[in-house]
């Protein structure tokens, strides 16, 4: 049996596949590497990974309870979060090192953020979150109303 000679066009055609699947196989790490590494990470149905600090949420959540998710936020922020009771929402969301105000209206359109002023104020300014039903966009007065008890008149004559 006698050694086959290879034409130049068989080796040429060779080196151009081994370029292009070269160049293929190099953008596919390219584009695995740019996602984050949050986002490569499973989580089961209705589960979510949160971090807060002071002033960030960052937050990963696939079909998880927006209440729960809310909850959550505000025992770990000691920000008093009112939700209305019928919430069922589920969501699918990532967010990455996003300032705490905003996050909150990332995860539902229709939060009312009441914010703080003065020295003694804490770092992230915000004294309590509404977290409203549908349509809803802004507080009653109703909402703003304390709860616990009936409504109390005081007066200073100082002010006067």
């Amino acid at each position: 049996m006698q050694p086959r000679n290879i034409s130049w066009t068989s080796k040429m055609t060779v080196h151009v596949m081994g370029l292009l699947l070269g160049g293929i196989l190099l953008t596919g790490l390219a584009t695995a590497e740019s996602t984050p590494p949050q986002a490569n990470s499973f989580l089961a149905t209705g589960t979510y990974r949160l971090t807060v600090t002071e002033r960030e949420l960052s937050l990963d959540a696939f079909e998880a309870p927006l209440a729960a998710i809310f909850s959550d936020i505000g025992q770990r922020t000691g920000i008093p979060i009112v939700v209305y009771s019928g919430m069922n929402e589920r969501i699918t969301i990532h967010l990455s090192q996003m300032p705490l105000d905003k996050a909150l209206k990332q995860l539902a359109p229709n939060v009312a953020i009441a914010t703080t002023k003065g020295p003694n104020a804490p770092a992230h300014r915000i004294a309590k979150v509404y977290v409203l039903p549908k349509g809803q966009t802004q507080l009653t007065q109703l909402d703003e109303r304390p709860a616990g008890g009936p409504f109390q008149f005081t007066f200073d004559p100082s002010q006067h």
